[in-house]
């Protein structure tokens, strides 16, 4: 069997969206011992995926949103929906494409069942731990830190009305987790200037401030043509991301960047808090074992699986 997506599209969808169509690549390819194959995309810059770089010329069967005849629907909460679909099928030994609009967002403990190979696939390259280590390194002896407490706050958009960052009680939960222990705030954010405007009675910080890693040098050591559509994006992200994988605390927003992040979080000791729709407050949460995306599907959701 093989595992494909031939809507792999490089624009469509940063690295959190991208993060768990990936994971669910990974995980069936596990799962029914195929292989995975997926041409270039802009996260090979970033991690040390394994896989064969190509995307097979056909697909026998795919994994969509649609419902034409060669489709298995993916708009179900449910991932062990999707292998039973294959095994009813017969697709085994048969190629698979994830398609484009593949929904990928399950709940978070399907994949714990492939954690281990999703996060050997996801390992930053050790030119860039090695940098970003040594610069939060620098940062805790210059600045004397004893933990990195770092928000994600998501400003700029709205979805469908759906989606506001919940400014108040995101407020609270920081007033409160801050007071606990000796922390200091990073924030990741895609609004610097909203930030700054609701952050306006703390001290933080912006890593960025700090390290900024340069990895178009890196691709151009590669020889890698930086004209292709798959490295045509912006790695500006990547200081935030980096560090949310090395916080003590993170409090994230509704967002697959900061779900994807907390899961590559191997701090035994880090606290995880995400904002409940259901519960109208930010709540603790395993990242290996929760709901992704409250806000955004709350038109799917219903108040029995709001956690």
């Amino acid at each position: 069997m093989i595992i494909t997506s031939t809507g792999f599209d490089p624009y469509e969808g940063w690295i959190g969206n991208k993060f768990f169509k990936y994971s669910t690549m990974i995980s069936l390819a596990k799962e029914f011992n195929a292989k995975l194959c997926l041409d270039k995309w802009m996260c090979d810059a970033i991690f040390e995926l394994d896989r064969e770089k190509q995307t097979p010329p056909r697909f026998d069967f795919k994994l969509s949103e649609g419902r034409d005849p060669l489709t298995v629907n993916t708009y179900h909460e449910d991932f062990s929906y999707i292998i039973n679909a294959i095994r009813q099928n017969n697709l085994q030994g048969k190629t698979l494409d994830i398609a484009y609009n593949c929904n990928t967002f399950y709940h978070t403990s399907y994949y714990n069942s492939f954690k281990e190979d999703i996060l050997k696939q996801f390992k930053f390259k050790d030119k860039i731990s090695n940098y970003f280590d040594e610069e939060i390194k620098k940062i805790k002896k210059n600045l004397n830190i004893k933990k990195i407490l770092i928000c994600n706050m998501r400003l700029s958009d709205d979805y469908a009305n759906k989606w506001k960052f919940p400014v108040e009680e995101f407020l609270k939960t920081l007033k409160k987790e801050y007071a606990k222990d000796d922390f200091t705030i990073f924030v990741a954010t895609d609004s610097k200037k909203r930030a700054n405007e609701i952050l306006k009675d703390y001290d933080f910080y912006y890593f960025d401030q700090f390290a900024k890693y340069n990895i178009l040098e890196d691709l151009k050591e590669e020889k890698i043509d930086l004209s292709l559509p798959e490295y045509g994006g912006d790695f500006s992200f990547l200081s935030d991301y980096y560090l949310m994988t090395k916080a003590d605390k993170l409090i994230c927003s509704d967002s697959t960047f900061s779900y994807s992040a907390s899961m590559l979080n191997k701090n035994v000791n880090c606290e995880f808090f995400k904002y409940s729709l259901y519960d109208k407050k930010f709540i603790s949460f395993n990242p290996w074992d929760t709901w992704l995306l409250d806000f955004r599907t709350c038109y799917f959701l219903d108040k029995n699986r709001g956690k």
